[in-house]
C-alpha cells in the first residue's frame, strides 16, 4: 500500500487530537508486540482510520488464526494479543480508555467459542451443546452461568497481566517504532522487521 500526500499534515487531519494519537499509537503497538513475541512474525501496523476503527494490526495471510484452535496454548496466545493493546495503554500511557470493547468482546467471543467446542472438558462441553446440534448462545441455570463468567474472568485477568509482562519487557519496541509510525500512519511488516533488525544489530556485535 502506498501513501502520496505531506503524511505529518495528514495525520494531524485525522488525529488532530494529540492525546487521542497518542493512545491509538500506544494501544496499536501492544496487539504488535504481544503478536510479535508469541507468534515470532512481524505484522503491519496502521494508524489509519478505517470507519470507527483507528488502527489495524494483521499478519500475513498464511499466518492468520484459524477458524477452530485446537490447544488451549493457543487460545491463551490469542486472549493475550486481543488484550494486548488494553494492556499497552497502561504499561506506556499509565491509564486506559474505553475504547477496546471491541478487542475485550473478541475475547469474551473466543472463550465463549472454546467452551462450545470442549476445549476445557465434557464439563464445559455440555453446557454449550444441546441435543444433537451446537449453540452459539449458551442458555444454562444460574449456577452454570457464574462457573462460566468465573473461567471467563479469570483467563481474561490471566491474559491481560501475560500481555502487560510481555509488553514491559519489550517496550524498546514501543521505542523503536513509535515515531515512524506516528510520522508515516502505516509500517508494512517488512518495514517493522526492519527496524526491528537494526534495533538487535548493536546487542549481536557485543555478543560476538
Amino acid at each position: 500500500m502506498c501513501f502520496i500526500r505531506k503524511k505529518n499534515e495528514y495525520l494531524s487531519y485525522r488525529f488532530p487530537n494529540k492525546a487521542e494519537l497518542d493512545f491509538i499509537v500506544a494501544h496499536e503497538m501492544g496487539h504488535l508486540i504481544t503478536t510479535y513475541v508469541l507468534k515470532k512474525e512481524a505484522p503491519m501496523i496502521s494508524v489509519e482510520r478505517y470507519g470507527d476503527v483507528c488502527g489495524l494490526v494483521t499478519l500475513g495471510e498464511k499466518s492468520e488464526r484459524k477458524e477452530e484452535l485446537l490447544k488451549r496454548s493457543e487460545l491463551e496466545d490469542e486472549l493475550t494479543i486481543c488484550l494486548g493493546g488494553l494492556a499497552s495503554e497502561k504499561v506506556i500511557m499509565n491509564d486506559m480508555t474505553v475504547g477496546s470493547t471491541s478487542d475485550i468482546d473478541k475475547a469474551g467471543g473466543l472463550i465463549r467459542a472454546a467452551l462450545v467446542s470442549g476445549l476445557f472438558g465434557l464439563e464445559y462441553y455440555q453446557l454449550g451443546y444441546t441435543g444433537s446440534e451446537y449453540r452459539d448462545d449458551i442458555y444454562v441455570n444460574q449456577e452454570h452461568e457464574a462457573r462460566i463468567a468465573n473461567l471467563t474472568t479469570k483467563l481474561m485477568t490471566e491474559a491481560f497481566d501475560r500481555a502487560v509482562q510481555i509488553i514491559q519487557e519489550n517496550v524498546h519496541i514501543y521505542h523503536k517504532l513509535a515515531p515512524e509510525l506516528k510520522r508515516e500512519g502505516m509500517l508494512s511488516s517488512e518495514r517493522v522487521q526492519e527496524l526491528l533488525e537494526q534495533d538487535d544489530a548493536p546487542e549481536q556485535k557485543e555478543a560476538v
